[in-house]
């Protein structure tokens, strides 16, 4: 199994040439992560209050030792068991890790996802890019969320992969670099998802800080 954390890929086209340009929608219900299946949206923004417990065993995990895990989910079989185990003691975040889970396989028709989660203090895709897969689920348990760009400020044929250079962005000089929130659940649009080449989301690590972030990333494997 290898999970990607961040798959660059050139981005062709610019809104121009598009009929419909992509653009992001804010939900606060599960049920509203099916506007991703709307062919125009690119990001579904999924708002959500996480309730105490969670933001505590979040804020716990931020300060302790934990470096990084990534599990083969397999829904309707191991996945309870599993995350249950590997977060022992900590109940909240092992059940909202198998909730998401369960819910974007269910979202994306899959039944084996990779789950990964990281505390990290440097950014792991310092760069804007947009990814070569189907679709991402992401959060940040801790520390601030993905930034991304909205359409109408972004200039397509200015991507390249990354360098490692990233203070170069295509965006138009003065335009706004969106966060999401921390906990909200991001649902990222990639290059591979059907009739969304040149299209996929344009986003990026926020920078460092020296907060510890905790990120969750949760992918389709079949």
């Amino acid at each position: 199994m290898q999970l990607s954390t961040c798959d660059f890929v050139p981005a062709t086209g610019t809104p121009a040439d598009r009929a419909c340009s992509p653009r992001s929608v804010n939900v606060d219900t599960v049920q509203g992560w099916a506007q991703l299946y709307e062919p125009d949206v690119n990001l579904v923004v999924y708002e959500r209050d996480p309730g105490a417990s969670l933001r505590q065993a979040c804020e716990e995990l931020a300060n302790s030792d934990f470096s990084e895990r990534r599990v083969l989910v397999e829904l309707g079989k191991t996945g309870c068991a599993l995350l249950t185990d590997l977060f022992l003691g900590q109940d909240a975040i092992a059940l909202d890790l198998l909730q998401l889970c369960e819910a974007f396989g269910d979202l994306v028709g899959a039944r084996a996802l990779g789950l990964r989660i990281i505390r990290q203090l440097a950014p792991t895709c310092p760069a804007f890019h947009v990814d070569r897969i189907l679709a991402r689920a992401v959060t940040a348990y801790a520390g601030s969320g993905s930034q991304w760009l909205e359409e109408r400020h972004v200039d397509r044929s200015a991507l390249r992969r990354n360098q490692g250079e990233s203070h170069r962005t295509p965006m138009h000089g003065g335009a706004p670099i969106q966060t999401i929130p921390s906990m909200h659940v991001a649902l990222m649009k990639g290059e591979a998802w059907p009739g969304n080449s040149g299209r996929g989301l344009i986003h990026r690590s926020p920078p460092a800080s020296d907060r510890p972030r905790v990120l969750v990333t949760i992918d389709p494997l079949d």
